[in-house]
């Protein structure tokens, strides 16, 4: 019985030995790869070494992996290592991944996001911090990569300080960053922005960032900044006061339709004042008599027609002598709408005189519809000499229209 036990208890050390001596042997191993991985002269041998490594448990190899995480120059090995040093349940290799936060690859500092954002360990906080204050800006465009992914709370104060940036570059990437999140916090930070950067990129931004949370004490800077400079900013400005329906900007719409150079944003203001049904139109009443754009000051005599003001009768009285046929059209119609029978001499003269025959339709049209009674006569002396049998037939019509409605 105890040759039996004595033969067991050899046995066992005999194998604790070689247990050991594996250990030992695969540790060396995958340090040897490692060191290869890293190192080797050749692309083939460096990646011989990487699928022998990959070979190895990560119970002997993970010393060996912080290694090749940390001297690689290979994008691929290193999110390799990324990947199995994360399978550690030692919360402390997580440094190692934490360290490539800064990494001159792209995809590796992606790769270190990923995971670390998963893990959500509260390590990555100081290399994010001594990042986003690093003279470099590099590291500070890294530590706003970071923080777009792994954003909370702890990160505020960080954020606050990044978005005044002197680097363009990261002053987006924050403000992107703040849109993204939704951080509330940071609001007045942004209305600052949008009226004080000297980039319209930045500034551009920063109203994106504002409308997406819905603030409507924004609408002021949107109303400033339909003046700005640049026609990017304008643009967006035009675009967020019509998104959220901003009709207190209709007094600074009709003052920047004044002086505005872009026949776009002219058009865009135009419509949104008349869709405010705005009092406010002498900027309309400007562009339909002089602006070089026939087909803006079509849409500036439609529009005066459509906003019903009766002040606008002198100016589209003037538009009945416009040099192209569509306005002359359209004042005629705009005239009719608003009812204005100080125009009706002006729109006779035009049914006996004008050449265009859509022109002199138009003014009989609007002379049928404001209905004087001083015109009747002065028309049928019109029929009495008109030589178009169309247009003699429709005069014809007209007149016993308006004859049997006044009557």
């Amino acid at each position: 019985m105890k040759k039996i036990v004595y033969l067991i208890l050899v046995l066992i050390f005999f194998a604790n030995s070689y247990t050991q001596d594996q250990i030992i042997q695969s540790k060396a191993s995958a340090k040897m790869f490692a060191e290869k991985v890293s190192s080797a002269w050749t692309k083939s041998s460096r990646e011989e070494a990487f699928e022998s490594l990959k070979k190895i448990d990560l119970s002997f190899s993970l010393s060996a992996w912080k290694t090749v995480l940390d001297k690689s120059n290979e994008a691929a090995f290193k999110i390799e290592a990324i990947n199995r040093i994360s399978q550690s349940k030692d919360k402390r290799d997580l440094n190692s991944i934490i360290n490539q936060l800064d990494s001159r690859f792209s995809e590796v500092r992606t790769a270190a996001i990923a995971v670390l954002k998963r893990i959500g360990d509260d390590r990555v906080y100081p290399k994010i911090l001594l990042m986003s204050q690093n003279e470099n800006p590099v590291f500070r465009v890294y530590a706003a990569e970071a923080l777009t992914s792994m954003y909370d709370k702890r990160f505020l104060p960080i954020v606050a300080e990044m978005v005044k940036d002197k680097n363009k570059s990261i002053r987006l990437m924050i403000i992107r960053l703040i849109f993204k999140n939704k951080i509330s916090e940071q609001l007045n930070n942004l209305k600052t922005i949008a009226l004080q950067d000297d980039d319209y990129e930045v500034i551009i931004e920063s109203m994106n960032a504002l409308s997406s949370f819905g603030d409507s004490s924004s609408s002021y800077i949107y109303i400033k900044l339909l003046s700005h400079s640049n026609y990017n900013v304008r643009k967006t400005a035009a675009d967020k006061i019509a998104r959220y329906r901003i009709s207190s900007a209709a007094s600074a719409l009709n003052e920047q339709l004044e002086r505005e150079t872009d026949d776009y944003l002219k058009d865009f203001y135009i419509s949104l004042l008349v869709s405010f049904r705005s009092s406010f139109i002498r900027g309309i009443e400007l562009t339909a008599l002089k602006d070089s754009s026939a087909r803006l000051r079509i849409k500036a005599v439609a529009s005066l027609g459509i906003l019903r003001s009766d002040r606008s009768a002198g100016v589209l009285i003037q538009n009945l002598s416009d040099e192209d046929y569509r306005v002359r059209s359209e004042a005629c119609n705009s005239l009719a709408i608003i009812n204005a029978k100080s125009s009706c001499r002006k729109m006779t003269e035009m049914v006996k005189t004008e050449k265009n025959i859509f022109v002199r339709s138009a003014a009989l049209y609007a002379l049928e519809k404001i209905r004087d009674k001083s015109t009747i006569i002065p028309l049928y002396d019109i029929l009495a000499e008109e030589k178009d049998e169309v247009f003699r037939m429709l005069l014809n019509n007209t007149l016993r229209n308006m004859v049997e409605k006044t009557i």
